[in-house]
Order: structure tokens, then C-alpha cells, then sequence
């Protein structure tokens, strides 16, 4: 989690970092017995960022939140209302505690029972990369237009939908459904090949998306959805870009089989 991106970052380790950015906002520690979390700096009370503690005798800005935790654990308050302020202790005092103390736990902040799903971290990911767009719910009734709504054959949109659904025929689908003895992409063999690596990801991919007009939009790409892929493009792209980027995208997926680089 501390892991810094580097001077020469390959494309999988930006996306993981991408990733990691969800992980950040999502998981927050469950205190236990507070020797793994420090106070600045890690998420631990409930819809609430500690800021930097103020200069007090007994609490460094390194502190952990044990050190504002007695013996019976139970919170110092007077420790607590000395160095915070007013807002920002009591907060900290309505952070409950357990009876008998126990390790720290990391728990997914935004659903009831702190267990992280695909469905909550892809809604946290939409809004992370669009803080200004609309509710996921409302998102959802609209998201597919960026597919439907342009003007291109149909067989292409429906091509469209389908990667949108991931229900293409990838290895990694195939091996999913024991058709195939293993994942991986028979052109860069580190690689599974599910659709987002099949289509942008994959060297084959990017030799064709080098020939577009799209290249540098399309090389910078985190690894995600499809339709999260269109719907970032959309915003920075008009219509007839789009319409050009997925018949691009049918392209590449009807060609790969023939051409060997």
C-alpha cells in the first residue's frame, strides 16, 4: 500500500497503482487495540479524516491511535480532548471499542458488513474517476448510451455490448469454462487475456491503436471495463470518435487471429 510508482513505470504496475487509489478510499481500520494504526494518516473513524494531531508531551505526529487507548481499554479522553479539537475528539470518542482488546481489522468502509465486493468498488472507481457525474443509479440508466447511440452498423454495436458484458470468447472466458488448459494470451504469454488486454492491453493491440489517431488517449488506459474505457473517451471525445474507436476495437478483435507480429 505504500508502494511508490517509480521513474520507468511499466503499464500493469500504473494500473495496480490506478487500482490502489479504491483500496484507499474504501478500507478503513476497525480499532481493536490500535498499535497497527497510526492516528494521522489512516482511515479509522467513520466519515472522518483525522488531521495532524497539535504538539502535546505524551503523543508524537507518528502516534498510533493505542497511545490514546488505557489500560482497561477504554479512550483517555482527557489526552484525546487535549491534543484534538473539539470536533475531532468527539468523533474519536464515539469510535467504539470492544470489551477485551484484540488486533486491528481493515474493513471495506462502504458496505455494512466491512466486506469489499466487485458491484461497491466498481461504483467507488465511477466515482473516483467522474466526481462530478451523476449517482451510480442514475449512471446506470444512461451508461449504455455511449454504445446504442451511434452511427455505426449494428452488428458492431452489438459486438460492442457483448465486450461491454464481457462475454467474447477471450482465453481467459474459455479457460473460465475448462475449454482451454490456462489463461494466458498466446501473444504475451505474462499476460491473462481477458477483454480489456485482448483489445488494448495486448501487443498486437497496440501495434493496431498506434495507426489511429487514438494511440496516445488509449496507452495511458488503467485497466478496467470496457465500458468505463468508452465512457472516459466520451468525455474528452466527440461522437465520431467514439463510433471511430469501436469499430477500431471490432477490428482488432476480427484481426488478431490472422496476423502474427
Amino acid at each position: 500500500m505504500e508502494a511508490k510508482l517509480g521513474s520507468n513505470p511499466s503499464y500493469v504496475w500504473r494500473s495496480i497503482l490506478w487500482g490502489r487509489q479504491v483500496l484507499h478510499k474504501g478500507l478503513r481500520w476497525r480499532i481493536r487495540d490500535g498499535k497497527q494504526v497510526k492516528i494521522s494518516g489512516n482511515n479509522w473513524v467513520k466519515n472522518f479524516e483525522i488531521p495532524r494531531a497539535n504538539p502535546h508531551p505524551s503523543l508524537s505526529m507518528e502516534a498510533v491511535v493505542a497511545e490514546l487507548i488505557d489500560g482497561s481499554n477504554k479512550w483517555r479522553e482527557d489526552l484525546i480532548g487535549q491534543s484534538f479539537s473539539k470536533e475531532t475528539a468527539e468523533r474519536i470518542l464515539r469510535t467504539p471499542l470492544p470489551k477485551t482488546p484484540r488486533s486491528d481489522k481493515l474493513v471495506w468502509h462502504f458496505d455494512k458488513h466491512g466486506i469489499y465486493s466487485v458491484k461497491s468498488g466498481y461504483q467507488l472507481a465511477v466515482k473516483l474517476k467522474s466526481p462530478d457525474r451523476p449517482s451510480c443509479s442514475d449512471i446506470s440508466k444512461t451508461m449504455w448510451k455511449v454504445i446504442w447511440v451511434n452511427d455505426i452498423p449494428e452488428k458492431v454495436k452489438i459486438f460492442m455490448w457483448r465486450v461491454a458484458q464481457n462475454v467474447l470468447p477471450t482465453v481467459e472466458n474459455l479457460w473460465k469454462r475448462k475449454i482451454v488448459g490456462d489463461p494466458m494470451c498466446q501473444r504475451y504469454y505474462r499476460m491473462s487475456e481477458d477483454v480489456f488486454h485482448a483489445l488494448v492491453g495486448c501487443s498486437f493491440a497496440r501495434k493496431v491503436w498506434k495507426l489511429t489517431d487514438f494511440y496516445e488517449a488509449i496507452k495511458g488506459m488503467a485497466y478496467q471495463d470496457m465500458l468505463s474505457v468508452l465512457q472516459e473517451l466520451a468525455m474528452k471525445r466527440g461522437k465520431k470518435d467514439i463510433e471511430q474507436i469501436i469499430v477500431v476495437c471490432w477490428v482488432i478483435w476480427h484481426s488478431r487471429n490472422y496476423f502474427v507480429f
